[in-house]
């Protein structure tokens, strides 16, 4: 599958927004809104400015959360989590040997997967407990963070907690109770734990 570019195109591997950002894609998508049709596949992500200034602001905002534009490989600069790119020839601003881009304006991921840090939801026995769940804190996290409310969790033992965000941190979901304070970086951590709405 490929993306349409624009002529301004910052294209982001997908797998490095699930690595860094803090909650994963799907928190990525609850605070920046589900991408357009044809701006995101698997593998890619694609922010699009009518001029250089608001790319550049795509690519400090993408910097702000951990994304490496660029790395050193034998010894010249090349593109790492992001490919900056502007039309008529939309040709990388770096070297970027994972994306390939087509003359009609489109550009295909070409590049290895690198192995997903994101866990899955284990909870065998309570699988609609945790799809609810994980719904209920996406609907959260797709809050302006000024209008998040504290979300009230339990545990089938009958512990009780309330889950908050800190935004702009790591472990960026917080669950407080009686027994103390805990911080988890995916909503699949919060499920394997045990927490339910």
């Amino acid at each position: 599958m490929s993306i349409s570019l624009s002529a301004h195109s910052l294209v982001i591997r997908r797998e490095r927004i699930e690595a860094v950002y803090p909650g994963g894609w799907w928190q990525f998508v609850a605070e920046n809104g589900q991408p357009g049709e044809g701006q995101w596949d698997d593998d890619l992500v694609l922010f699009a400015a009518q001029d250089p200034f608001y790319l550049n602001v795509h690519v400090a905002d993408a910097r702000d959360v951990g994304l490496r534009p660029t790395e050193k490989s034998n010894g010249r600069e090349v593109s790492r989590d992001m490919c900056r790119l502007s039309s008529p020839d939309f040709r990388p601003e770096h070297p970027c040997d994972w994306l390939e881009v087509d003359e009609d304006g489109t550009a295909l991921f070409i590049g290895r997967r690198r192995k997903s840090r994101r866990p899955r939801i284990t909870i065998e026995d309570r699988k609609e407990d945790a799809e609810r769940t994980r719904e209920a804190i996406l609907g959260l996290l797709a809050l302006p963070p000024a209008e998040r409310a504290p979300m009230q969790l339990h545990r089938i033992d009958g512990e009780t907690g309330k889950l908050r965000t800190e935004p702009g941190t790591r472990r960026s979901l917080v669950v407080e109770s009686d027994t103390g304070r805990e911080a988890y970086r995916w909503i699949e951590d919060v499920v394997n734990a045990g927490w339910e709405v």
